[in-house]
């Protein structure tokens, strides 16, 4: 059993059980953002957790709330379930050894449609009730028959208050930034708490557009949040050093920061000290990689906007330029030699009629993307070939194209 209180730094929160718990009948979004924003001041990390179904109703019935709610669904910041999303909340608090935020005591049937649903208790009898009960916020046993509802935290009007909820404790190895990811947090909190004002609000243009600025501030403070970097990791000499539950609290950090890590919290001591290394090891490596990968790629960048300028366009009309260029390369990957000059030829004695003279030799340039025609005419025959102003060549480049079945006009060149 992981259910020392002092060592939780994560909430989850039942969040299609807390919206229902204003005082009007129906669902309040708005409560939900002041839950979270409530336990982040506290220095905890929330995941909050809803079904589906209720993100849906609450958008389609309008109700309180429920464009931010949206929202947030569609960034990430709120988990979905679309069944079993009590069942969801105690996984994901387990896993990261968190609080559960909700006044479900998981110990009544649900009756839909004349079918029954059992209770998670009934449905689950081998889980840690008994864990389960002591990370829940909301409901107490006191000795009675059966948890009840009603304790911890409450609402008032659209407010979510937890007056004796703990400070969250520090982290084992804080990052420069705690400080930083604490203010970005306050900083969405905010946002969210605007948008719901501005979504309770007539709706006329004015409130309209504060809607639409907010909601843009609200993503982009979204992912500067994604970017901000995870705590350091330590190094091998210092995990070496950590006890039992210290290992196992580093291990509750890393799977905060990083939802792939899955790292378990079962083994001894050596075993969960070579658990942790190992990770560090393939994070750094990881590490490496993409700082190269995005040195390369930003060389790349670089290259592609001298190559614009040198070719007087914008980076964006460069790059419009080169995909089609890419294009062609492909297509005429599958065409033979034969077919490409005779098209080529073909199409200048479509244009020239009898003034077409002499052979052309076709080829593709080195890259496979444009072609070369080497003519052994003179200047003047090869001008002809060209046309006034390179109008010959443009409309036999026209028909080539077209012949083959490109995606955009190829270039063609005479040498």
């Amino acid at each position: 059993m992981s259910n020392n209180k002092s060592k939780r730094r994560t909430v989850v929160l039942d969040g299609s059980n807390i919206v229902a718990q204003g005082p009007s009948d129906g669902n309040d979004g708005n409560i939900l953002i002041s839950a979270i924003e409530c336990y982040e001041k506290l220095g905890y990390r929330v995941i909050p957790v809803m079904k589906t179904g209720t993100v849906w109703w609450m958008k389609n019935n309008e109700e309180s709330g429920h464009t931010i709610i949206k929202k947030m669904k569609k960034s990430g910041q709120l988990k979905t379930f679309n069944e079993g999303d009590d069942e969801g909340v105690i996984q994901l608090a387990k896993a990261n050894n968190a609080w559960i935020i909700t006044y479900d005591t998981f110990w009544h049937d649900k009756e839909k449609n004349g079918k029954t649903t059992l209770s998670e208790r009934k449905a689950h009898p081998d889980w840690d009730w008994d864990d389960i009960d002591s990370r829940t916020r909301g409901t107490e046993w006191n000795g009675g028959d059966r948890p009840r509802s009603g304790y911890h935290w409450s609402v008032v009007d659209s407010d979510f208050f937890d007056p004796t909820m703990p400070k969250a404790p520090r982290e084992l190895f804080p990052s420069e930034y705690v400080d930083f990811r604490d203010d970005v947090q306050v900083v969405i909190g905010r946002i969210n708490r605007m948008a719901g004002f501005l979504e309770s609000r007539d709706s006329d243009e004015l409130t309209e557009d504060m809607s639409n600025k907010v909601l843009e501030i609200h993503n982009q403070i979204n992912q500067v949040m994604q970017l901000i970097p995870p705590p350091e990791l330590p190094d091998i000499a210092t995990v070496n050093k950590l006890l039992v539950n210290e290992c196992k609290d580093l291990i509750r950090q890393i799977n905060e920061f990083d939802e792939d890590a899955n790292l378990t919290l079962s083994g001894k001591r050596d075993e969960l000290r070579k658990r942790i290394n190992d990770y560090c090891r393939n994070v750094k490596k990881s590490q490496v990689r993409a700082k190269a990968d995005k040195e390369a790629k930003k060389a790349e960048e670089q290259a592609e906007k001298k190559a614009a300028k040198e070719a007087g366009m914008t980076l964006r009309s460069y790059r419009r330029r080169m995909n089609k260029i890419e294009e062609n390369r492909k297509a005429l990957e599958g065409k033979s030699t034969d077919e490409i000059s005779t098209t080529v030829v073909s199409s200048f004695e479509e244009i020239l009629g009898d003034n077409f003279n002499g052979s052309l030799k076709v080829s593709l340039d080195d890259a496979g993307q444009e072609i070369n025609c080497e003519s052994s005419l003179d200047r003047k025959g090869k001008s002809i070939l060209i046309g006034k102003k390179g109008s010959t060549i443009t409309k036999v480049a026209q028909i080539v194209s077209k012949k083959l079945g490109l995606p955009s006009v190829v270039r063609i060149h005479i040498v």
